[in-house]
């Protein structure tokens, strides 16, 4: 008998809190039920001879031997293969790599420089969209949406575009996500009222109040955008369009959300029901070093925390959605004792995306566009799939990374982000590890999970 590979301990002053990445089980032990657990352990032929043991046994924290637990995580594994393929696939348009912002941490900046001037015209987007109906048809079975990314897919010179863009979800009765940094809508909005019934939402940015967004999130000239943007959302909401407001989050404006959400109630987002928030820390997946303020996961965590303990409002208001390294755990302050494992990290790694880039080329990331040498194929000028590149982002799981095999938070990562991995050249089938992520998690466990449940 012994205790799962996949087992993270965090000690505190009168027992351990133990959360089992393999099972999703989170259990609190006194100091005297861990003791008994070791004292067992450590005799040879333990046996599973009290109520606290069958118990643990039975939540997937004891097993009579590895053949026991390795067939439990291949079961994990199949399950998860197996519901992929109804999970949703994300049809992407890009019509452009141009912006009109100039954001200091802005991701695609580097890979971009060569393509900065590259636009889809019409003929493009029709080869695209051909390109998205062969896809639908070679895999019928699945749901899908429609999607608008950039660059900045609301720039005025791409108008028709998204016209065609917006005919075609309608047409094809696709919902449609619009990610945008706001300071074109109003150029847009008589198309996006006319076709509002096909928009999922329009995800806009705002960082924090006006003095901090600017600094943040300037236009090519400079200027600051927070009123742009802020009137954006209001003229969405009047139409009745849908609003998602992100926060890009490090430690340079975590403090600023109180002030962010005052706003947000003032202007009267927060009590209208089409209007949701999330947070999404900044990255730096290449590993420049260009990137300011980037933010270990534990660090931001910590930091966020003490902002919610002191305005529980702005708690309320933006919680944990977007955070990726909580998504496996986030359920937990709802009251649940089980967590949500995964074997693989993001939609990218079954197939849940296809963007369709200005250079031609379709990926199988959105933070991967304009990096021909990471593409999974072409749509122009015929569709081409390269399932040798698709390979190395389908199906890479944690059952595939040798690496993860005895990883303890393997099934609360999912093997890390594929793009920063390829990105960074790093040999096909190697993890991207945060070295972080248990801490991180240990972090919200005894701050927010324990206490609530």
């Amino acid at each position: 008998m012994f205790l799962t590979r996949r087992l993270v301990r965090y000690k505190e002053a009168d027992g351990e809190i133990w959360l089992n990445a393999l099972t999703g089980a989170v259990d609190r032990l006194s100091g005297e039920e861990v003791s008994l657990v070791d004292r067992t352990l450590s005799r040879e032929g333990g046996q599973i001879d009290s109520p606290l043991l069958r118990q643990l046994k039975s939540r997937g924290y004891l097993y009579i031997d590895k053949a026991e637990e390795a067939a439990a995580f291949d079961r994990l594994v199949e399950e998860q293969r197996q519901d992929q393929g109804s999970r949703p696939t994300n049809l992407i348009i890009c019509p452009t790599f141009s912006c009109n912002l100039r954001c200091v941490y802005c991701f695609q900046r580097l890979p971009h420089q060569r393509f900065s001037s590259k636009a889809m015209n019409l003929d493009s987007l029709s080869l695209a969209l051909e390109a998205f109906q062969l896809i639908r048809e070679k895999e019928p079975g699945r749901q899908y949406s429609l999607g608008l990314f950039g660059g900045e897919p609301l720039l005025l010179a791409n108008h028709e575009v998204v016209r065609q863009v917006m005919e075609h979800a309608k047409s094809e009765s696709l919902p449609l996500m619009i990610v945008s940094n706001g300071v074109s809508v109003p150029g847009f909005i008589t198309i996006l009222e006319e076709y509002a019934d096909s928009i999922m939402a329009v995800q806009l940015t705002i960082d924090g109040p006006e003095d901090v967004h600017d600094a943040r999130r300037p236009s090519a000239g400079r200027q600051g955008t927070f009123q742009d943007v802020a009137a954006a959302a209001d003229l969405l909401l009047e139409r009745g369009i849908k609003v998602v407001l992100r926060a890009n989050v490090d430690r340079k404006n975590l403090g600023s959300l109180p002030e962010l959400t005052g706003i947000v109630q003032d202007r009267g987002w927060a009590a209208n029901p089409a209007f949701t928030c999330s947070l999404a820390p900044v990255k730096d997946h290449l590993g420049s070093g260009t990137i300011p303020n980037v933010t270990p996961d534990a660090e931001l965590l910590t930091t966020l925390l003490d902002v919610y303990d002191e305005n529980p409002e702005t708690e309320v208001l933006f919680g944990f959605q977007g955070l990726q390294m909580l998504t496996p755990v986030a359920g937990l302050i709802c009251g649940e004792r089980t967590t949500s494992p995964r074997v693989y990290h993001c939609e990218a790694n079954y197939g849940g995306y296809w963007v369709a880039s200005p250079d031609g080329y379709l990926y199988a990331c959105p933070e991967s566009i304009g990096q021909p040498h990471l593409a999974i194929g072409r749509f122009e000028p015929e569709l081409e799939i390269w399932d040798s590149a698709r390979d190395e982002w389908a199906g890479r799981d944690i059952a595939t990374l040798i690496r993860c095999s005895d990883c303890a938070v393997g099934p609360l990562c999912g093997g890390g982000c594929t793009y920063a991995s390829l990105a960074r050249d790093r040999e096909e089938r190697q993890p991207d590890c945060d070295p972080g992520l248990e801490e991180a998690i240990g972090v919200f466990l005894r701050r927010r999970v324990i206490t609530s449940c």
